[in-house]
């Protein structure tokens, strides 16, 4: 894919999402002894074992190794290097969202 085939970014990240984003990738660093560079930012839903399902924003980070093959994906999303990984059918959710964080309720989205 092209990087004009990837859809556009439509959303930003707070000041308190940027900071534990910074801690949650120093972690990531220090557990797998390797340089995460790269944030993904995605849509994911959660099959519960008692059969109910959530949906919600993800995060994770690629280690540098991945660079290469991320160019063509990557937007610089409030200052940060990322992948924004979401489909045609989950692309609205994000739409003019601000992707914030509490120790309360983690990362969440407000309007």
């Amino acid at each position: 894919m092209s990087g004009s085939e990837y859809l556009k970014a439509n959303f930003t990240i707070s000041p308190a999402a940027i900071a534990e984003l910074d801690l949650i990738r120093r972690e990531m660093d220090r557990k797998f002894e390797v340089e995460h560079t790269v944030l993904m930012v995605g849509w994911g839903q959660y099959n519960f074992n008692n059969g109910k399902m959530a949906e919600s924003v993800i995060v994770s980070f690629y280690d540098k190794s991945f660079e290469p093959r991320l160019k063509d994906a990557l937007q610089i999303i409030s200052g940060m290097p990322t992948v924004f990984f979401v489909t045609d059918r989950d692309y609205d959710k994000f739409e003019g969202k601000l992707l914030d964080f509490t120790k309360e309720d983690a990362f969440f989205f407000l309007s």
